[in-house]
């Protein structure tokens, strides 16, 4: 995914938004928490950062915020996108379940968080790093919703987060229907993240998914309202209807992304 579209800058300020309400919750029993992500990529990402409006606009709303562009105090991970968004070297920021693990740790809690990656082209290098820098996580060079299934036996998980699943990757459909009815019934919290871009990049949209989804889950949709938006990153995040109370403090949150006119639906 292109970061100039700014769709992991937003997808990493909801998830880490949610994850820090979670551990806060007052109403929380314990400080142990357990994470799993069906897709979890590279500890760095490396990617071409393109020059499109969303590129430009992150690096405005940088600008406009005096520097202070943050999540959770990881700004100069951003800081150097934005100061990359015209050059055509890569430039690296770190994956979602990596940025859930600092700040867990910042945040002083007890930490199970179990990562999976199909591609060995990724996880292969992946487990070595991690290997190599003594994170704690539990990393499989396996498919993620497999091992997914599993885990649910145990009834034992606080977020699960099923990050966009990729046509080369060849994922069952069913499966992915399947488990997020599995975990509904188990009462698993969960997140769904979906970039909505054309049928040519992705072969399931959100509204493939929902009438084969029997759970009771709220849809948050970012929409540009515009055609001087286009180049901005239209997503979709399901939240489990266990997780409803926290999305209002999320939009709250992160509501200076609204200079970048993007648009916050709500639907139940």
């Amino acid at each position: 995914m292109a970061a100039g579209n700014f769709g992991d800058v937003v997808k990493h300020m909801v998830l880490l938004e949610l994850v820090s309400l979670m551990v806060k919750d007052p109403q929380r029993k314990t400080s142990h928490f357990k994470y799993f992500e069906t897709h979890g990529s590279e500890i760095e990402h490396a990617k071409l950062l393109s020059k499109s409006l969303g590129a430009i606009k992150l690096n405005e709303l940088y600008n406009n915020q005096n520097g202070k562009f943050l999540i959770f105090g990881y700004q100069n991970d951003y800081l150097r996108l934005m100061k990359s968004y015209f050059g055509s070297l890569p430039i690296t920021y770190p994956g979602s379940w990596y940025q859930v693990y600092r700040l867990l740790n910042d945040l002083n809690t007890n930490i199970s968080i179990n990562v999976c990656e199909n591609d060995k082209i990724v996880s292969v290098p992946t487990l070595k790093e991690i290997n190599d820098r003594n994170i704690n996580v539990d990393y499989h060079d396996s498919d993620g919703l497999e091992k997914l299934k599993d885990h649910i036996k145990t009834k034992d998980l606080d977020l699960v987060f099923v990050d966009p699943y990729y046509t080369a990757e060849k994922t069952d459909k069913n499966l992915v229907f399947q488990i997020t009815n599995l975990l509904d019934t188990n009462n698993i919290p969960y997140v769904i993240w979906f970039p909505r871009y054309t049928r040519k990049f992705r072969f399931c949209f959100i509204e493939d998914l929902k009438p084969e989804l029997k759970c009771n889950m709220i849809e948050v949709t970012n929409k540009p309202p515009n055609k001087s938006s286009r180049n901005m990153l239209s997503s979709c995040m399901l939240f489990s209807a266990n997780l409803v109370k926290y999305i209002e403090p999320i939009k709250k949150n992160i509501s200076f992304l609204g200079c970048l006119g993007l648009g916050w639906e709500v639907k139940k």
